[in-house]
């Protein structure tokens, strides 16, 4: 089943547009990770599947279910009732951790369950305490973000964007506001939730990563899919100079 389908998307800010004529799809169980240079509209892209902005055109599904589309030159969105349907499909872990600093760890992760989905504080509880448990923070339930490393509060950010039950996780950089010695900690744990088959969309600067855990790189510069495919073929063996140019920076 096809969680995502992006058809002809593009993303204008006044006269310069940052996306152009984007489509690509996410299956069920598929981990797909971006790639390409700073400014290349990887995190915009992965704004706009997630209604953090609003398209300029083409189309956008998520299950199946229209989210937006392009009619007679004018964008639309699907009605208020959907749209909060079709954000419960997806969690959205960002490179800031965007934690509540005034709410304990443990709140931080019940909090959407409580008020958005009106589930009862002790089962909300009980799915936060498993999911810190997962997370390795089972003994930081009741500390707060700033008494957290880096890496610790982006594993609270995993495990609220989880309590939601999500269909697809987004990823926007998961480890570039971490020192290098904690990155590995947060790629860890995204393999873990791979082998799981989680369905993941990953905004990622890790090519090594990207290789060794999705199931498709999509590699995206000025504002286009240049190319995508398998890692071995995109990483490996890349076809477009653009591609080789770009990877040709890494030593992985």
């Amino acid at each position: 089943m096809k969680l995502l389908e992006i058809k002809n998307l593009s993303k204008s800010y006044g006269e310069l547009q940052v996306l152009k004529d984007i489509t690509f799809d996410v299956s069920e169980g598929e981990v797909v990770a971006i790639i390409g240079p700073s400014g290349s509209g990887k995190s915009t892209l992965l704004r706009c599947a997630t209604m953090l902005e609003k398209i300029s055109g083409g189309e956008i599904y998520c299950k199946g279910e229209k989210m937006a589309e392009t009619v007679g030159g004018a964008v639309r969105y699907a009605n208020k009732a959907s749209l909060k349907k079709i954000r419960s499909y997806f969690g959205l872990v960002f490179q800031n951790f965007n934690l509540f600093p005034h709410m304990s760890v443990q709140r931080n992760v019940t909090e959407a369950l409580t008020v958005n989905k009106k589930v009862p504080k002790a089962e909300a509880v009980k799915t936060a305490q498993k999911l810190l448990i997962k997370m390795g923070l089972g003994d930081k339930a009741e500390s707060y973000p700033c008494q957290l490393s880096g890496g610790q509060q982006q594993r609270v950010s995993i495990a609220r964007a989880l309590a939601l039950n999500p269909d697809i996780l987004y990823f926007d950089e998961p480890t570039s506001a971490l020192d290098p010695e904690i990155t590995g900690e947060i790629l860890k744990v995204i393999k873990e939730l791979a082998a799981e088959k989680m369905t993941m969309v990953i905004v990622t600067h890790e090519i090594s990563f990207a290789r060794n855990v999705a199931d498709r790189v999509v590699f995206m510069d000025g504002g286009v899919i240049v190319e995508q495919g398998r890692p071995e073929e995109v990483i490996d063996n890349p076809s477009s100079p653009r591609t080789k140019a770009f990877l040709s920076h890494f030593s992985n």
